[in-house]
């Protein structure tokens, strides 16, 4: 099987016209199991990430709880930020802001100041029981949708093609 997307060849006899090519990579075949069935799927997997079914609801899984953690640390940055001084304020409790009342972190050395090993404990704690929770339960790993969880309270996406266009536009802004 020759592969000539670029058009490179003279004797097209040779090359194969049959093979769909990915439309992220238009210079790689299209992965097998990307067949654009699922929201967000434009074909990228240069390294066979998604090499067969359970790979690849493991990466969209993986893929769908970052992107839910980056757009849900986007909008808790700015809240803080904005919202914490006066929320401690009126609580009479000592703001956790850092210097320039700046949200701590990693690249502003915010994070040596709070000590609060309890809160740290608890986090994990509640991040272990989700997970392992969903590792007993049979159900959830055979869902064509691993990121379903029911959870719809403002009712988006009611017809097939509105629930498309939120779950891509969930993965693009992720």
């Amino acid at each position: 099987v020759i592969l000539d997307p670029l058009g490179l060849y003279n004797d097209s006899s040779e090359v194969s016209d049959d093979v769909s090519m990915s439309p992220s990579l238009p210079f790689l075949p299209r992965p097998a199991l990307l067949n654009g069935n699922i929201p967000g799927d434009r074909g990228f997997d240069p390294f066979n990430f998604a090499s067969d079914a359970n790979a690849l609801r493991w990466q969209r899984k993986a893929e769908m709880k970052h992107a839910r953690l980056a757009m849900l640390a986007t909008v808790g940055w700015i809240s803080a930020e904005l919202f914490h001084k006066n929320i401690a304020d009126a609580f009479g409790l000592t703001s956790l802001l850092a210097s320039n009342d700046r949200v701590p972190s990693i690249l502003n050395d915010g994070l040596s100041h709070a000590h609060f090993p309890a809160f740290w404990i608890a986090t994990i704690a509640v991040v272990a029981a989700s997970e392992i929770a969903e590792s007993v339960d049979e159900n959830f790993s055979s869902k064509l949708d691993p990121t379903d969880y029911g959870f719809n309270p403002l009712r988006l996406g009611g017809t097939a093609g509105q629930k498309r266009f939120m779950q891509e536009a969930e993965i693009f802004n992720g």
